[in-house]
């Protein structure tokens, strides 16, 4: 009888994983059951093209597959898919090395497929393509009202010509001052313009901003550089690219309410929601410092004004009240089942910050005046 019981158990357990398979759309779709089980997750990979599991990798629980398992399964996919979707391989799970031949034999298959994807490519395979004369450089200018010139540099491929992207932003000053912002910048991220990127400006368009920093990709992502204060929000994006640990604490807090609202978890989804908005806080106000000590570091230090037509803290806590307008209560972020809607005065600089700013302000108005 048991055995009769156990086979029937069994029977069931594996129409349960052929029904998900079967219906599968996204991991937002399936019921916890699903997401914890292995046996799921080996079946999807069997039935499915392995560009499902690629995209929604960072969905399954990591305690499911070791760090063998992992890279076992992304040694098996095409070297397209490891590009397509190479921000959602965990970091360790491949020497540079490595990640610089999957890519580079993607760009000899189809040198075109790696421009396209330009935002996805890690800066080390950038430097290795450079460096053997795969890419040329070429220069755009653009002058600002308020005096600064800007000098985008970019990369093409040296045979096609065909564009890829931004490898640095460089601004000078009339005095000819010059101030590259990947010195501003954590080493491995690179910029990425929205308006040069598709896939980038729809993401733009859904989340209400053009500025913005993915750790994951590790991209800077920028709009236009002729606008008033746009040099001090690329400040704030590059402060971004130093907070990593603290991304990685919000992405995982991300997950974790998506799985507490799948159990409807109530009270737990009340405590994840409060600690999400304070790491987001925390991450906004710490990057706004950021730029706001490099202004004021480059204006006292190196005689170089980045924002000449911000005078005031009043003008430049217009230009981070317009930043933060993502976070308003119009516009809320999607997490799973519920909304959670953000208020901008959460993201306000704090008063000892705002304590610092106003006594380097003085200190700069001062010795404008003299």
């Amino acid at each position: 009888m048991d055995g009769i019981e156990s086979q029937i158990n069994n029977e069931t357990a594996e129409a349960q994983i052929n029904r998900w398979v079967d219906s599968y759309s996204g991991p937002s779709n399936l019921p916890l059951e699903a997401i914890g089980s292995k046996e799921f997750w080996l079946a999807l990979k069997t039935r499915l093209n392995s560009a499902y599991l690629c995209r929604d990798f960072n969905s399954i629980p990591k305690n499911l597959f070791n760090a063998d398992e992992r890279r076992e399964f992304w040694l098996s996919v095409d070297a397209f898919d490891f590009a397509r979707f190479y921000h959602n391989i965990p970091e360790g799970l491949f020497s540079e090395q490595e990640i610089i031949e999957r890519w580079m034999k993607a760009y000899k298959e189809d040198p075109n497929f790696v421009g396209d994807i330009f935002d996805k490519v890690p800066k080390i395979v950038l430097d290795f393509m450079e460096n053997k004369g795969f890419l040329s450089l070429s220069k755009k200018e653009l002058n600002r009202s308020d005096g600064l010139k800007i000098e985008i540099e970019e990369f093409s491929d040296a045979n096609t010509r065909h564009p890829f992207g931004t490898k640095d932003i460089v601004a000078a000053d009339h005095q000819g001052n010059v101030i590259r912002f990947s010195t501003l910048a954590s080493p491995s991220f690179k910029f990425v313009s929205m308006a040069q990127n598709q896939e980038c400006f729809w993401d733009a368009i859904n989340q209400n901003t053009v500025w913005s920093c993915d750790s994951r990709r590790k991209i800077i992502l920028y709009g236009d550089l002729a606008e008033r204060g746009s040099l001090f929000t690329l400040l704030h994006e590059a402060g971004h690219s130093f907070q990593e640990d603290l991304a990685s604490k919000i992405e995982e807090g991300e997950y974790n309410l998506k799985l507490a609202e799948k159990g409807n978890k109530g009270g737990e989804v009340d405590r994840l929601i409060q600690e999400h908005i304070g790491l987001l806080a925390k991450a906004e106000r710490d990057a706004w410092a950021y730029a706001l000590s490099q202004i004021r570091l480059l204006r006292r230090n190196q005689n170089f004004d980045l924002e000449p037509s911000l005078k005031t803290k009043n003008d430049f806590d217009r230009i981070i009240g317009t930043c933060l307008c993502v976070y308003d209560q119009g516009k809320s972020i999607e997490m799973g089942i519920e909304t959670m809607a953000f208020s901008r005065n959460q993201f306000r600089l704090d008063d000892d910050l705002l304590a610092f700013f106003n006594e380097e302000q003085e200190k700069f108005e001062k010795e404008n005046a003299a």
